[in-house]
């Protein structure tokens, strides 16, 4: 999406300012459902979801010969997080230092994520859908890591 943005800021700049006048529009075939991040309930609520926030890790894409991405069925890569490590069921995810939340500055800490995976599993219906149950005493952490069971 960021490529697609920038190649459409470049071929308008080429243009001149009459071009820059006209939206991109891009159209979803179904209404949105929610914008709610821990409450995505399907594809186009998802396809704005993935543009707007983000999350400890992403699927990792591969851009194709035509300039398409086309998404890895099994490589994450680091979004919010910086790095992490897997010990069985345990996984540790360090955050990336000066992330801001972008409304406050606020820095994103390891309590905003315990905050959102609690939050996740208490939305009726879907939360559980999403992630297992990590109850407060399943989560630890340090100001910029995270441990989940």
């Amino acid at each position: 999406m960021v490529r697609l943005a920038a190649a459409a800021l470049v071929f308008a700049s080429c243009l001149g300012g009459a071009a820059l006048a006209k939206p991109l529009v891009h159209a979803i075939p179904a209404d949105i459902a929610s914008l709610d991040p821990a409450d995505i309930r399907g594809q186009q609520d998802q396809e704005i979801g993935v543009n707007v926030y983000e999350r400890l890790v992403q699927i990792k894409f591969n851009e194709q010969p035509d300039g398409s991405l086309l998404a890895d069925p099994v490589e994450v890569v680091p979004q919010l997080a910086e790095s992490w490590k897997v010990e069985g069921p345990v996984i540790t995810f360090k955050l990336r230092p000066g992330v801001k939340f972008y409304g406050t500055g606020n820095p994103v800490t390891s309590e905003d994520v315990r905050y959102s995976f609690e939050r996740l599993v208490r939305i009726v219906g879907n939360g559980k859908n999403q992630a297992a149950s990590p109850a407060s005493s399943r989560l630890s952490r340090s100001k910029w890591s995270i441990r989940l069971r």
